[in-house]
């Protein structure tokens, strides 16, 4: 998938005109991107084993790392093409503190992986469970990239640039929904299969909450 999706950016950025810097930036955002995923799907597990000291901690770690080079490398006036790896870096750094934590894990699901593998009908369970939020994981995937280039024809680099910090300074207020919906998922998970009433009362606060952040 990785190897697709590399080929496939740069295919995009051919068919677009890009200049070789950009088409250079592009190719490193795909190298990064192994990473950057492997580091969220380590965390996910974690989260669903509720072990959020040790995920939030993961998360903490990428996050001031990637803040403290991204300050840096301004301050220094890094090339544009160092920033990219900027990403890679911070994930590999969260890697270390959440991997180490996840393969000393009690419920390991390595080994229940290797005792018991998966059967068909729960793949095509899963599947169908999912495909909703894929679906709207694939189309905020293609607008949020489709976006800025549908922009950076109609308007300047500066206005695009302008564009970018104000969305993120509005997607800066979800960060308390975002974090209380991603701590509660798992226990939230484990109420609708154990008690109806305590998932309705979760779920009841939990909304509660996000409503008034």
């Amino acid at each position: 998938m990785s190897l697709g999706a590399f080929l496939c950016g740069l295919g995009i950025a051919s068919l677009l005109g890009y200049d070789p810097l950009q088409t250079r930036m592009i190719a490193l955002a795909f190298c990064v991107l192994p990473v950057v995923q492997l580091n969220e799907i380590v965390n996910n597990v974690l989260q669903g084993l509720e072990d959020f000291p040790r995920c939030n901690l993961a998360i903490l770690v990428e996050r001031l790392s990637y803040s403290a080079v991204m300050v840096g490398l301004v301050w220094l006036k890094a090339p544009l093409w160092i920033f990219v790896v900027a990403a890679g870096l911070s994930g590999l750094l969260g890697l270390a503190v959440s991997v180490p934590a996840l393969m000393r894990h009690p419920h390991r699901f390595c080994d229940s992986w290797r005792l018991s593998p998966p059967r068909r009908e729960t793949v095509v369970a899963l599947v169908r469970a999912g495909a909703p939020l894929m679906v709207g994981m694939v189309f905020v995937g293609i607008w949020e990239p489709g976006n800025k280039i549908l922009l950076s024809k109609l308007a300047s680099t500066l206005d695009v640039s302008w564009f970018e910090l104000a969305k993120r300074l509005a997607g800066t207020t979800m960060f308390l929904p975002a974090a209380l919906g991603g701590v509660l998922l798992p226990v939230l998970t484990r109420q609708y299969r154990e008690s109806a009433d305590a998932f309705i009362l979760t779920a009841r606060r939990l909304f509660r909450v996000v409503l008034i952040c």
